[in-house]
């Protein structure tokens, strides 16, 4: 079982699988511990959209996955003091309109 913090840990492209992997004919990933080309794993439509794909692949459904909805750049001016994690909460917490004094 991943840990919690698992989705904000630095990482490389190589290291969540496809939700079907290259040659798969019956096994599939779902979940927001795949790899979704320019999408925010910190959503529920990573998760929906990852099991859309593996559906729509095994079972060879010509239909149109939702595109990624692209967010315009962030509006925080961020300091240099602050750690990736808290800048990443920060902009999470603007994007959702949620207060982080109320959340933490």
């Amino acid at each position: 079982m991943p840990y919690i913090t698992s989705m904000f840990m630095p990482r490389s492209k190589s290291d969540r699988p496809l939700p079907v992997p290259k040659n798969s004919k019956h096994l599939a990933f779902i979940s927001q511990f795949v790899e979704i080309p320019d999408d925010v794993v910190l959503t529920v439509e990573y998760s929906v959209r990852a099991a859309q794909m593996a559906v729509y692949e095994l079972l060879k459904i010509e239909l149109a996955i939702p595109p990624v909805t692209k967010s315009t750049s962030c509006q925080i001016k961020h300091s240099q003091s602050q750690t990736k994690l808290s800048c990443l909460l920060m902009c999470v917490a603007v994007q959702l309109k949620i207060c982080l004094h109320c959340f933490l």
